[in-house]
């Protein structure tokens, strides 16, 4: 988790993810796919990811509920900040933006 701050306030959170995947089937073509194939998946693939993600994030956010436990680690991390705040009235209005990267480790021939 990456805090942003103004002064003594939270302004923005970021949640960075990293995944690293297999392709285990690529169609009937039976053919490696080229770099530039993978990247556009991987690009599409984690462009879509993130919206999901942000859904999630937006209506956890709505219902005011820190399912990922946020608070902790602000808390814990970021006393200061957090000691300037009323989390209950704060979270929902917060920014928070997840930055998921996904990875294709291989180009889809399975030997």
């Amino acid at each position: 988790m990456i805090v942003k701050k103004e002064g003594n306030t939270i302004s923005e959170i970021k949640l960075p993810l990293t995944l690293q995947v297999y392709l285990t089937d690529t169609g009937k073509r039976n053919k490696a796919l080229s770099e530039n194939k993978l990247d556009t998946i991987e690009k599409m693939l984690s462009d879509e990811l993130n919206k999901q993600a942000l859904v999630t994030i937006q209506t956890l956010q709505k219902a005011n509920c820190d399912f990922l436990g946020l608070a902790r680690e602000i808390h814990g991390y970021h006393y200061k900040e957090w000691n300037q705040m009323n989390w209950r009235e704060e979270y929902p209005k917060l920014n928070i933006r997840p930055e998921i990267k996904l990875k294709i480790l291989n180009s889809g021939v399975m030997l």
